[in-house]
């Protein structure tokens, strides 16, 4: 074989590497980051402590979105707001399409820390 002829079939094993592991890298980030859409389920969260200022910033029906994700993870269908005598805590449950990928949950006027329970 001439060096011309092996050096084509190197350049074509290591282009078609690299554009494989390229492919690879997306797919697997996507998986990590992206949950899978499940069946739907209730989900109830219970927020860090915040300023009772922030108590109107969130009503039943306020659709919540991942942090992580950007994408939403269900309506909240039951709200409750527990005093702690510094804040208030939200507890509330979330009829949900998708499970929440970090701590981090958001509505259109509020980002709250929040665990599950």
């Amino acid at each position: 074989m001439s060096n011309s002829f092996k050096g084509k079939v190197y350049d074509f094993l290591i282009i078609s590497a690299i554009y494989f592991l390229i492919a690879f890298s997306a797919f697997a980030c996507c998986k990590l980051l992206y949950t899978e859409r499940s069946d739907p389920k209730d989900i109830t969260f219970i927020s860090e402590v915040v300023s009772e200022d922030y108590k109107e910033l969130i009503s039943v029906g306020d659709e919540i979105y991942d942090t992580i994700t950007k994408r939403s993870i269900g309506q909240i269908e039951k709200l409750d707001i527990l005093d702690t005598g510094v804040g208030i805590r939200f507890k509330f449950t979330v009829f949900a399409t998708r499970a929440p990928k970090g701590e981090g949950l958001r509505t259109a006027s509020l980002w709250l820390r929040c665990a599950r329970l």
